[in-house]
């Protein structure tokens, strides 16, 4: 017996009810205790759940439906209880029978031809398990109003079942939700880029991006907590189908929650902001098992347009916060300088660590976008990388980009070493230089 907030759970998960197998007698004498109180049995809270094989002597049958097995319990039990109320029933025995025996019937054993399917099917259960009284005793003993009662809930459990949210047949529908917020990142490239656009500029475009977003962020958010419910195999949380598909809508869709966050002048997104559904998508992500061996190389250039971190815009506005608040010299403590410069070099090394990966999108380069303000601004920053070799970033980015951004640029005048797999920067001495000279071009001439 389980109650109201089990039995939504087997509802909405059609495979547990088949977890749970009860075998039951119909000369079993315990269903009398749910007999004895009929009308407080079928208004309680607790209800039969799983699926029952109901056996008699020579035959059984499979009900689901609590309602159905209640009204079952209510029915039978006078009959049990009058036959052979003082025996144990050794259900041993009863399966063993069941083992041995072949059991074959149809329709034409009720001798009614005008019947549905499932009220015939009904009836074939109940004189499976209640061998011992003829069709017309059947008909004429109340089994009627019962047989009516098990084919209105069976009808209505069937529907319920139908309406259960199945995520699968919806992932097509997301994918050309996704689509809209791919047109999206790639006509952002112009201006400034898709997480600046979106978190600057408003426009009947963004309107359309938000109402997609919502309806993607519904459809990932209740997939998750479906999974979270379900029994898991060890090291896999979700199908690699739908892993896969998690994992480019975080990618894709987080950053504009951040955008939006940070829009309304919130702080800390981490610890405040972000999601619990981001969390576990990120979290079965890292847990599944890559197939094969396969280079950052390879695997970047699969998914070159966005970044792996799909948390990296927060940090970059986080990482702005710590800039300006150690710029402010006189409006903050001496210990609050010290830990946004502690917070700026842990920046540094993890933006680094991200590029040495593979692991960005050569977007976050754009002219004005958040990041690149982010260089600026640190660059005034003791014991940053940025203050002292500039170049650096932009070594790195070159190594994200492949090539591909000097080439748009139409920088024929650099090129890449085969040996050092540096950059040959040869009209510019001295890192701050070089720093200048790469920054102007990308400002003036990437994009407008």
């Amino acid at each position: 017996m389980g109650d109201k907030g089990f039995q939504q759970a087997i509802l909405e998960h059609p495979t547990w009810n088949s977890c749970f197998l009860h075998v039951v007698s119909n000369y079993d004498p315990i269903p009398k205790l749910f007999a004895s109180v009929s009308h407080n049995v079928l208004n309680s809270t607790y209800k039969p759940f799983g699926t029952f094989l109901w056996c008699s002597n020579m035959s059984c049958a499979f009900f689901e439906e609590p309602e159905s097995v209640l009204n079952l319990i209510v029915e039978m039990c006078p009959y049990s209880v009058g036959h052979r109320s003082n025996e144990i029933v050794w259900y041993g025995d009863v399966l063993e029978k069941l083992q041995r025996g072949t059991i074959c019937r149809g329709v034409s054993d009720i001798g009614e031809w005008d019947i549905s399917l499932l009220h015939a099917g009904i009836l074939i259960q109940i004189e499976a398990i209640k061998v011992e009284r003829s069709q017309g005793q059947l008909e004429n003993d109340g089994f009627s109003s019962v047989i009516r009662k098990i084919e209105k809930k069976a009808k209505d459990f069937i529907a319920c079942k139908t309406n259960v949210f199945d995520p699968s047949k919806k992932l097509n529908e997301m994918k050309i939700n996704m689509t809209y917020l791919e047109w999206y990142k790639k006509v952002s490239v112009s201006r400034r880029g898709y997480y600046d656009v979106f978190k600057n500029m408003q426009s009947k475009s963004r309107e359309e991006i938000v109402k997609r977003k919502n309806i993607l962020t519904h459809y990932w958010d209740k997939m998750v907590k479906e999974a979270t419910k379900m029994p898991q195999k060890e090291g896999q949380f979700l199908h690699p189908i739908w892993l896969y598909g998690g994992t480019y809508y975080r990618r894709m869709v987080e950053p504009l929650d951040i955008a939006e966050y940070y829009r309304k002048g919130k702080k800390d997104y981490l610890a405040a902001g972000r999601s619990e559904h981001y969390k576990l998508l990120e979290q079965w992500e890292k847990h599944e098992k890559p197939v094969g061996h396969q280079s950052k190389a390879s695997e970047r250039n699969r998914d070159c347009s966005l970044t792996k971190d799909s948390c990296f815009w927060a940090h970059v506005e986080e990482a702005i916060v710590s800039c300006k608040l150690f710029q402010d010299g006189e409006k903050c403590t001496r210990k609050e300088r010290e830990s946004s410069q502690e917070n700026l070099v842990k920046f540094e090394n993890y933006v680094m660590d991200l590029i040495t990966d593979y692991a960005v999108s050569p977007e976050i380069f754009l002219k004005q976008s958040s990041f690149m303000k982010c260089v600026e601004l640190s660059r005034v920053v003791p014991c940053l990388q940025v203050g002292v070799d500039s170049s650096k970033w932009l070594e790195a980015h070159y190594k994200v980009s492949g090539g591909s951004v000097f080439h748009i640029l139409g920088l024929k005048n650099w090129s890449r070493s085969p040996r050092t797999q540096t950059l040959d920067f040869q009209n510019a001495t001295g890192s701050e230089r070089r720093f200048e000279v790469i920054l102007s071009w990308i400002s003036s001439s990437l994009f407008i």
